[in-house]
Parts: structure tokens; C-alpha cells; sequence
């Protein structure tokens, strides 16, 4: 998905309808637009369906404090969503199991083969960085 920078706005233009909220990185093929760099989350609050600001963390989006876009950069720039993170609850029944350690002041390991037998649980996590 490609997206170019308004440094009057300091919003930046898509394709895609992103939520508000949804964590993106950015990639160019020459520089980014000033103010965004490589390799790091970020958080957008949309304007509209192709439109948003972009904040630096996750306390910036919920104030709706967004980036200081200063210029549009050269090449062309792609944004790409970054996976939720999240846990997996599921209830199994272990079928094979070995314990090590455990000797006073030491961690006991097992190293443990399980069998899934229910539904697996994913819960979302929510971003507090």
C-alpha cells in the first residue's frame, strides 16, 4: 500500500479504509517523508477513509496527537499494517513428560509432548506502547 505525505496537513494518503488505531510501519525506496522513520510502530488516527495522522505511540493516538510531517520525502513510500499481538488459551492433556532440576535454588524445566483437546481461545492484547 503506498501513501504520500502532506506537510501542510501533516496527514498522509492512502488506498486502504484503516481503523483508527491501527498499528503501521513505513518503507520508501529513497527517504521517507521527515519526521517518520524506518523499522518503528506507529499508531494512526484516522481523518477519513484515505486519510490520517500519524502518532509515535499509543498514548499520542488516544490525545490525537499526531507526528510533525515537515516534508513529503522522495521515492515511493509504502505503509503495512503490523500484527496485533496476542495469547492463546487451550486446555491439553499431556501425554509425555520428562522433569529436570528442581535441586534447591534452581528452576525445575519439563519438557512435556500435549495433545490440544478443546477450542483454542485467541485474546487480543491491548498496545500500551
Amino acid at each position: 500500500n503506498t501513501f504520500t505525505a502532506d506537510a501542510g496537513t501533516d496527514a498522509i494518503t492512502y488506498a486502504n479504509d484503516w481503523k483508527s488505531g491501527t498499528v503501521v510501519r513505513f518503507t520508501t525506496t529513497t527517504t521517507l517523508p521527515a519526521g517518520l522513520s524506518l523499522a518503528t510502530d506507529y499508531w494512526l488516527i484516522r481523518q477519513s477513509a484515505t486519510t490520517a495522522l500519524v502518532a509515535s505511540s499509543y498514548a499520542n493516538y488516544i490525545a490525537g496527537t499526531g507526528i510533525n510531517i515537515t516534508d513529503a520525502g522522495t521515492g515511493t513510500h509504502t505503509v503495512t499494517t503490523v500484527p496485533a499481538p496476542s495469547k492463546r488459551y487451550f486446555v491439553a492433556l499431556v501425554m509425555t513428560a520428562e522433569e529436570a532440576g528442581g535441586e534447591a535454588n534452581t528452576v525445575q524445566s519439563l519438557n512435556a509432548t500435549v495433545e490440544i483437546n478443546s477450542n483454542i481461545v485467541k485474546v487480543g492484547l491491548n498496545p500500551t506502547t
